[in-house]
């Protein structure tokens, strides 16, 4: 990793925490100008820094959290107009058309929409457009080093924030952040996974302050929190990409050895102790193993066929962003958000737009197969699991976690870390 980049990735994070937590925020406002600068010097340090401020972006201030993503996307629009020959794929090229085409024919089929929710998905589809387009162009075989780091850190932030006033990131004897259970899951769940691969492949990573030990104590730690949050859509989906990663990496002896010595022994140790402390309330671990599902199928059933009894053109194009609230209350009786990427899609935009979201996931499978990418594989469970039972379209993370995805199985210059990403065995499979 690039020294430079390094110290100022440390530093912006040092001051955006401090100044979050004094509680300075006007000075907030000068944070998207350095993601702008920094994204128009160099994209993967503009997007790095960007990712850090994720976790604390709407804890002052939601405008904030807007503006970070919007300078990050104005510096990427520029910096995109200086790269020579640029290589984009040709599927990416089509399913940004075609996504962002049923965007605007659900507009114009829909009398009444929400054109927040309208802006707030463009923001986030341009930073996945933008931000896949610099990864698969970055020549820096230390990209992953980047995007580890950046997680790492903004989660550390989160960390940070929790144990300043433990008792008030409680909500309903469940460990949440600023009031949202899911917001803490969210945050920690990419970082376990990452740690989790570095640990499994004990890589020796470029970047000398996150070692094998700190990232051991730092995936305990995250892991703990993670499951204090009884978030079991996260728990459940970091779970299984890591059972699964683990089997594609095929290095039980290692595995066994860390997982039985260090992290469950320690992860258990720390439950104990939170579970034991006298905080007035337990948390509700047992709920991790309760199968109920807070009626979320009984809503989506209601309004999928609620939703299904509109016009031709509404079913095929949807009925708008921000529509699923008004459907689940007619269908239903309740106004709630879909809890569901996908739900929210097939509702939003149609089956139109359903099919071409669906169908960019399973080019996104064959592509991990072909190249063996597992790294890829893991995140991408991660994310259909995930998102599955949680979230909007205009989820910022889940189209940062696809372009991830989409960009590890598109780079060809990673044989720094071919181990941690490529399925690694005398029949390796390569591009």
């Amino acid at each position: 990793m690039n020294k430079s980049h390094l110290k100022i990735i440390l530093f912006f994070a040092l001051a955006y925490l401090t100044t979050n937590f004094i509680g300075l925020t006007n000075i907030l406002y000068i944070f998207p100008l350095i993601i702008l600068f920094s994204a128009m010097k160099s994209p993967i340090l503009g997007i790095s820094l960007w990712i850090i401020t994720l976790p604390l972006g709407t804890f002052a201030d939601d405008s904030i959290y807007h503006l970070n993503l919007g300078f990050l996307n104005i510096g990427l629009f520029i910096k995109l107009f200086f790269i020579k020959r640029a290589r984009v794929k040709g599927a990416l090229i089509f399913f940004a058309f075609s996504f962002i085409l049923t965007m605007f024919l659900s507009i114009l089929i829909n009398d009444s929409f929400i054109i927040s929710n309208y802006f707030l998905t463009i923001n986030s589809f341009g930073m996945f457009f933008l931000t896949t387009i610099f990864l698969i162009n970055y020549k820096d075989k230390n990209i992953i080093d980047y995007i580890v780091l950046s997680f790492t850190i903004a989660a550390i932030t989160m960390v940070v924030f929790i144990f300043r006033d433990f008792n008030s990131m409680i909500m309903y004897d469940r460990l949440a952040f600023g009031g949202n259970v899911r917001k803490l899951a969210n945050a920690l769940g990419l970082p376990i996974l990452l740690l989790s691969a570095y640990i499994i492949n004990n890589n020796k990573a470029n970047i000398k302050i996150l070692n094998k030990r700190i990232a051991s104590i730092l995936l305990i730690i995250f892991t703990t929190l993670l499951v204090l949050s009884a978030s079991r859509g996260v728990i459940f989906s970091v779970s299984i990409a890591i059972i699964i990663y683990f089997l594609l990496s095929l290095n039980s002896k290692r595995l066994l050895k860390n997982t039985f010595l260090y992290a469950l022994p320690g992860t258990v140790i720390l439950l104990m102790v939170f579970q034991n402390i006298d905080f007035g309330f337990q948390f509700q671990l047992d709920r991790i193993l309760e199968l109920t599902s807070n009626n979320r199928s009984l809503i989506w059933s209601s309004t999928i066929k609620e939703f299904f009894n509109s016009n031709l053109f509404i079913i095929l194009f949807g009925s708008g962003f921000g529509n699923f609230r008004l459907i689940a209350m007619d269908a239903y009786g309740v106004n709630t958000y879909a809890h569901s990427v996908f739900f929210d899609t097939l509702v939003s935009l149609g089956i139109v737009g359903f099919v071409i979201l669906i169908s960019f996931f399973i080019l996104m499978v064959t592509k991990c197969i072909k190249t063996g990418n597992k790294l890829a594989f893991m995140i991408l469970i991660y994310t259909i699991l995930s998102f599955a039972t949680h979230g909007q379209v205009h989820n910022v993370l889940f189209w940062l976690n696809v372009a991830i995805i989409y960009s590890l199985t598109n780079m060809n210059n990673l044989q720094g870390h071919s181990k941690l990403i490529r399925i690694d065995n005398n029949n390796e499979v390569r591009k």
